[in-house]
């Protein structure tokens, strides 16, 4: 399974090409379910809904000969309401070709560094089929740190905090 510091710079193929993606977002619940991705690439930035894979070295879309992946710039801002994401990167801060209110609310939806008292989000896994977050994991510094994942239910105060409003 990918963790999300994993997802850089992995193939991505689609309808036999391939291409190379800086970076796979997952965009998931306040359960762990992901409902689409965002793919960053050389040629710009993507989301899709099309049914992923991990096969351990690339990711592959399926997508019965649609294009899967749609434009950012054609995205509405309301698609991301309700969703979180993981960017240690901070990407999106630097996607000015983005529309600002696209850019603004993805942005508003990265946990990356969101804390919950002493606790954040340091890293999570995704399955294999993109299908959900299988851990996340989290810390408090370098003195202690803990995956969470099912069975095993995330600690209340962080999943609190990744439900509330972002400011």
């Amino acid at each position: 399974m990918p963790s999300q510091l994993g997802l850089r710079y992995v193939k991505l193929e689609s309808d036999g090409r391939a291409t190379r993606a800086a970076y796979v977002f997952p965009f998931f619940d306040a359960a762990g379910w992901i409902s689409f991705c965002l793919v960053v690439t050389g040629r710009g930035h993507f989301v899709t809904d099309a049914k992923l894979q991990w096969t351990g070295r690339r990711i592959v879309l399926w997508s019965r000969g649609v294009s899967p992946l749609l434009p950012l710039e054609q995205a509405n801002p309301a698609d991301f309401a309700g969703s979180l994401h993981f960017d240690p990167w901070w990407t999106m801060r630097g996607a000015t070709e983005v529309p600002a209110a696209v850019r603004e609310a993805i942005i508003s939806t990265n946990i990356a560094g969101h804390r919950s008292g002493h606790l954040r989000v340091r890293n999570l896994i995704v399955s294999d089929e993109f299908d959900r977050v299988a851990e996340f994991w989290i810390g408090d510094g370098v003195f202690r740190s803990a995956r969470f994942g099912p069975p095993e239910p995330m600690p209340a105060e962080l999943r609190e905090a990744l439900i509330a409003p972002r400011r």
